[in-house]
């Protein structure tokens, strides 16, 4: 039994012997079955607890999660986005899902919002005669000055100076 949900914990208390693997808080029917199982005698492949661990269940969960913000945010960019609004549709704390979001995606909600916006800004500077201010306001940023900034951070420009390269 144990509170932590990271899948070398559940491999090295496998190589360790452990006959399951429970995550609390306990399911008392999955604690009677590995009792059960114990006491029986019965073998248990490692593969067959490393299926059936909550721990991988919750990876699935975690990355399914994670898998319905991202797409949210590539099909939404565009409006008034934040952490508290992203979390609100998943039903999760923002803390909790600012933290899932950067260990399962490498990088914070905050930086994959602006990568994707000025993803689709650097196709409206090269494909269209939109003003700044407006690829700006069509991307999601409503001050175009922070557009701007945020622009040349990333790409090492000015919007201007990439659309005319």
């Amino acid at each position: 039994i144990s509170g932590y949900d990271e899948y070398e914990y559940l491999r090295s208390c496998l190589r360790l012997g452990a006959k399951d693997y429970l995550l609390k808080p306990i399911d008392r029917d999955k604690l009677f079955e590995s009792v059960q199982t114990v006491i029986s005698g019965k073998q248990v492949d490692e593969k067959d607890i490393l299926l059936s661990s909550p721990v991988i269940d919750e990876q699935k969960e975690q990355n399914y999660y994670i898998k319905i913000v991202s797409d949210y945010i590539d099909e939404h960019y565009a409006e008034q986005l934040s952490l508290e609004i992203v979390a609100e549709l998943v039903q999760l704390n923002p803390v909790y899902l600012s933290h899932l979001f950067k260990k399962i995606k490498k990088v914070r909600f905050s930086d994959y919002l602006n990568d994707v916006r000025l993803k689709n800004a650097m196709q409206l500077l090269k494909n269209t005669s939109l003003r700044i201010n407006e690829v700006a306001f069509n991307v999601g940023y409503n001050d175009a000055r922070y557009f701007a900034t945020i622009f040349r951070k990333k790409a090492g420009m000015t919007p201007n100076e990439y659309r005319n390269k």
